[in-house]
C-alpha cells in the first residue's frame, strides 16, 4: 500500500507585474547617497545623471521608499570560499522571480528571437558603466567569447555544449555598442531559460571587463608572461583567471577589478569581505533614488554551522538564509527576542534536499550489475520511509516529491507520484531477493553474490548545505531494516568529483536543483550535457559530448533517452510540444529511478533582523535556480535608524 504524503504544490510568488517585467524610468530628477554626493561635490565623481544609463531599471519597493544609510548590512559565511560576498550582489543581463517561472530584464533592456529560434538578439541598456566609470558595451561580451571561451589556452575543456548546439560553435556578432546577436547552428529556444538566472547571464559567463583584463592577456600584452612571473603566477593563463574568471571563491572578490554589481570589494581578508556601493549601479527606485540604499555590505567568516547559529541567535546578522536549515528552526525561533530578528519560512525550490545518485558507471563489477538493474534501484527507494523522514527533519512541511522538475512545471505529470515513492519494505525485500541478494550473514545483512561478504553501500556526501547528514542517517536506518548495510561518508566536494570521474564512487549524495524553468537551459543532473554535473551516468555523458572519443558507450535505452532530451530542447518554452516532450522525457526518472529522491520543497528558515526593511517576507522561496538572493532584491533593502 502506498503511504506517501499528498503532493505539496509550490505557491506562485505574488509579485507586482513591474517587478517581473522591469520598469523603464521616466524623465525626472535623480537622487544619490550622501557619500556619493560628497564625492561629486569634491570633483571625484560625475553627477548622478551622468552615471546612470539612459533608461535605468526602476525597482518598485516591496514596502516603501527607503532611506540612505552607511550600514553595513551584516552577513555571514561558513565556507572558506566566502562566496556570499559575490552571490548577494551578483548582477546579470536578466534575473528570475522567486519561483524561476518568469524573468525580468536587468542589465539588458530586451531580447528577441528570430531565425526559427536560432538567433537571439540581446539589447543592453545604453550608458551602462563599470564600477570604475568605463562604458559597458558589447565589446565586453565579445571579449568573453573570443578571448576567453574560444581561446584554447584558457578553455582547456573546450566550449560548453550549450554553445555548440548543432555541432558547431555559436556565432556572436556585435551589431552596435549595445546590441549583440548570438546565432546557433540549431534551434535553441531554451537559451533564455538559462539566461534568466543571474549567474548564467552575468560576469564571467557572458561578459568580462575587457579594458581591465587586456593587461593580463597574452593576446593584448606581449609582456604578459613576464608580468605573470613578477606577480607570482605559473603562467599568464593563471594570472588571467585569478584576475577575472575564477568562480564563486575569494579570488572572485578582487579589489580594483571593475564590476557591474551593486557593491564592489573594498576590504578582502581571510575572514572578512567588506563591499562598498557601486556609484554607477543602474537601478533606481520609483522616486528616482539611485540604489542601493545602504553604502556597505559586510560578510564575516564563521568557523562552523554551530557558531553560525549562535551568532544568528545573538542578533549579529541582518540576513541569513544560505546556511540555515529546517533542523535549526526551533533554535532560531527561541532566539528571536534576544537577537531582535524574525524567522520567516521560505519554501525550497529543490525537489529533494538529498538525492542518491546511483552511479550506473561505477567500476566495481557487482555494484555495476546491481545499479543497472531497475528492480534493485526501486528496492532501495521503497525501503525509505519518506513520511517519517519528513516529520523528523522537516516537521511534516516538506514533500516526498519524485526526482523530477517541480510539480508546478507545465510538463509535470501527477502520475509521477507513483508507488516507487511508497514506503513498502515487504516489496523491497521481495525485489532484493529476486536480484540475487537473498542470502544473509549472521547479523541479517545481505551478502554479495561473488564472495559472500556483506554488501555495503557507501553514500558519499560532497556538500553539507542543509540537513544532508541527518537524512543520510535515516536512509541507513531504513536500509538496515531490509538487510542492506549503508554508511554515510562526508568527503570534500572536489574529491567526490574526482572519484566520480574515475568510477570509484558508488552512490553520491547531493540536493536536486534545476527543477524550475532554468532546468530546460541548464539541466545538470537531468541530462547528458555538463558532465561534471552528472553523477549517475558521467561516463555516458562524456561519450555523448565527445562523439564517442571519451567515456563509455551507453546502452540503447540511454541513447533513446538522450534523443528525447534533444527533442524536448527543440520545443519553444510554454508550447504544447514542450509539454508533451517534457512528460515523455522525465517519465524515465519517475519510473526507472536512476536518481532516488527523499523529501523536497522543504521549509527553509530565513533570518531577517528587525532593523532591516524592504525584505520580502511572504510568498518567498529559496534555491540556486534563482541565484538565491536575486529575487530578494537586496539593492532596495534599507536600515531603519
Amino acid at each position: 500500500m502506498m503511504t506517501f504524503t499528498a503532493p505539496r504544490r509550490v505557491l506562485a510568488a505574488a509579485l507586482p507585474l513591474a517587478m517581473l517585467a522591469g520598469v523603464t524610468a521616466w524623465s525626472q530628477t535623480y537622487h544619490e547617497a550622501p557619500m556619493l554626493k560628497a564625492m561629486v561635490e569634491a570633483g571625484d565623481l560625475p553627477p548622478v545623471d551622468e552615471r546612470l544609463p539612459s533608461n535605468p531599471l526602476v525597482v518598485e519597493p516591496f514596502d516603501s521608499i527607503g532611506t540612505y544609510s552607511a550600514g553595513p548590512v551584516r552577513m555571514m559565511d561558513v565556507s572558506d570560499r566566502m562566496s556570499i560576498g559575490l552571490r548577494v550582489r551578483h548582477t546579470g543581463l536578466f534575473r528570475y522571480n522567486q519561483t524561476a517561472s518568469a524573468f525580468e530584464a536587468d542589465l539588458a533592456e530586451s531580447h528577441a528571437w528570430s531565425n526559427d529560434n536560432r538567433t537571439l538578439t540581446l539589447k543592453l541598456r545604453e550608458g551602462l558603466r563599470w564600477s570604475d566609470g568605463e562604458p559597458f558595451t558589447t565589446a565586453d561580451m565579445l571579449f568573453k567569447w573570443e578571448q576567453d571561451i574560444l581561446n584554447e589556452e584558457l578553455s582547456t575543456r573546450g566550449i560548453d555544449a550549450f554553445f555548440t548546439l548543432g555541432g558547431a560553435p555559436a556565432v556572436w556578432e556585435a551589431l552596435d555598442d549595445f546590441t549583440l546577436r548570438i546565432t546557433w547552428a540549431a534551434p535553441n529556444p531554451v537559451a533564455m531559460d538559462r539566461f534568466g538566472r543571474t549567474h548564467f547571464s552575468g560576469d564571467n559567463v557572458l561578459f568580462l571587463p575587457a579594458h581591465y583584463l587586456k593587461r593580463f592577456h597574452a593576446g593584448f600584452n606581449e609582456d604578459a608572461a613576464e608580468l605573470a612571473a613578477e606577480l607570482g603566477y605559473e603562467d599568464w593563463t593563471a594570472m588571467f583567471r585569478a584576475h577575472g574568471t575564477q568562480g564563486y571563491t575569494q579570488s572572485a572578490v578582487i579589489i580594483g577589478r571593475p564590476y557591474l554589481d551593486m557593491h564592489t570589494p573594498e576590504v578582502v581578508e581571510s575572514d572578512r569581505v567588506l563591499l562598498v556601493r557601486n556609484p554607477y549601479y543602474h537601478h533606481v527606485d520609483t522616486a528616482g533614488n539611485q540604489l542601493p540604499y545602504i553604502d556597505r555590505l559586510e560578510v564575516r567568516h564563521v568557523g562552523d554551522k554551530d557558531l553560525y547559529d549562535l551568532k544568528v541567535q545573538a542578533g549579529e546578522v541582518d540576513f541569513a538564509a544560505y546556511y540555515t536549515g529546517a533542523p535549526s528552526l526551533p533554535t532560531y525561533r527561541a532566539g528571536e527576542a534576544q537577537g531582535d530578528y524574525k524567522t520567516i519560512i521560505a519554501q525550497s525550490l529543490r525537489t529533494a534536499e538529498l538525492v542518491l545518485f546511483i552511479n550506473h558507471n561505477v567500476e566495481e563489477p557487482v555494484l555495476h550489475d546491481l545499479f543497472n538493474n531497475r528492480d534493485f534501484r526501486v528496492a532501495l527507494s521503497v525501503a525509505l520511509n519518506r513520511d517519517q523522514m519528513n516529520e523528523i527533519v522537516f516537521f511534516g512541511l516538506g514533500d516526498p516529491h519524485p526526482a523530477t522538475p517541480l510539480n508546478t512545471m507545465e510538463f509535470f505529470d501527477q502520475a509521477w507520484y507513483n508507488d516507487n515513492l511508497a514506503y513498502d519494505p515487504e516489496r523491497a525485500n521481495r525485489l532484493l531477493d529476486a536480484v540475487g541478494l537473498a542470502k544473509r550473514d549472521g547479523d541479517g545483512f545481505r551478502v554479495r553474490p561473488d564472495d559472500g561478504t556483506r554488501l555495503n553501500l557507501v553514500v558519499e556526501i560532497g556538500v553539507l548545505e542543509g540537513p544532508k547528514q541527518a537524512i543520510c542517517e535515516l536512509i541507513s536506518n531504513d536500509w538496515r531494516q531490509v538487510g542492506i548495510e549503508g554508511a554515510c561518508k562526508v568527503i570534500d566536494g572536489a574529491l567526490l568529483r574526482e572519484r566520480l570521474d574515475t568510477g570509484q564512487t558508488a552512490i553520491a549524495a547531493w540536493h536536486l536543483g534545476r527543477t524550475t524553468l532554468l532546468g530546460r537551459g541548464t539541466p545538470d543532473e537531468f541530462a547528458f550535457e555538463r558532465c561534471t554535473a552528472n553523477s549517475w551516468g558521467r561516463q555516458w555523458c562524456l561519450w555523448f559530448v565527445t562523439g564517442g572519443d571519451l567515456g563509455v558507450e551507453p546502452p540503447d535505452h540511454i541513447k533513446a533517452l538522450n534523443d528525447r532530451w534533444q527533442s524536448f530542447k527543440q520545443a519553444a518554452t510554454g508550447t504544447p510540444e514542450a509539454v508533451d516532450r517534457g512528460k515523455a522525457y522525465f517519465a524515465y526518472f519517475a519510473d526507472e529511478m536512476p536518481i532516488i529522491p527523499t523529501v523536497g520543497l522543504a521549509p527553509h528558515p530565513v533570518i531577517i533582523h528587525n532593523r532591516m526593511k524592504n525584505v520580502p517576507s511572504q510568498n518567498i522561496f529559496w534555491g540556486s535556480d534563482t541565484n538565491f538572493y536575486a529575487p530578494y532584491k537586496p539593492e532596495q533593502w534599507y536600515i531603519a535608524e
